[in-house]
């Protein structure tokens, strides 16, 4: 509450309004909640990078653990356990269902990026799929440091966004 309260000061105060007079005029409420319209957009756009990058790297570590560390395999100490449901479940059967579902998120996640234009995507895949040096994705792709960073994090939301709009358009199972 704290800080939604100093954040509001800061904008009304920003807002250039004349204090003496003590009047606000509706060009001065028109410019306070235009601020606080910017704020709460550069707030979500924060969110969403934040959350396109959580699934990046969870798309990542998949892509790596898909080799032969992940995929199932039998041992004689395999064991077969009965739940109440009397559903049997296995060491085995859990490994294949959570690979194929780490393969549908790889899938869905691919999917997403290949909606992207061509320059978003290669910043994409070249910084978080190949982990390339910015310097040189900044050098291969002809972009100067803050346009490079303005690029991605706008590449970022875009990727954020639609993935979000996948999901909701997902059916309920």
């Amino acid at each position: 509450m704290e800080r939604r309260l100093g954040f509001l000061i800061s904008v009304y105060m920003s807002a250039n309004i004349d204090f003496d007079t003590k009047t606000i005029t509706k060009k001065d409420l028109i410019s306070i909640e235009n601020k606080i319209d910017d704020y709460q957009s550069k707030y979500e756009n924060e969110e969403i990078k934040q959350d396109t990058l959580d699934r990046l790297e969870r798309y990542v570590w998949v892509l790596e653990t898909l080799g032969n560390e992940y995929s199932p395999t039998i041992t004689s100490n395999y064991g077969i356990v009965t739940s109440r449901s009397n559903v049997i479940t296995s060491g085995v059967e859990n490994a294949a269902i959570e690979r194929i579902q780490n393969l549908e998120y790889a899938k869905f996640i691919e999917t997403q990026i290949n909606t992207l234009n061509a320059e978003y995507r290669e910043l994409i895949v070249m910084k978080f799929i190949q982990r390339e040096k910015v310097s040189y994705i900044r050098k291969k792709s002809k972009l100067g440091r803050s346009t490079f960073y303005r690029k991605l994090d706008k590449a970022l939301v875009v990727l954020g966004r639609r993935i979000a709009q996948a999901l909701d358009e997902l059916p309920d199972e």
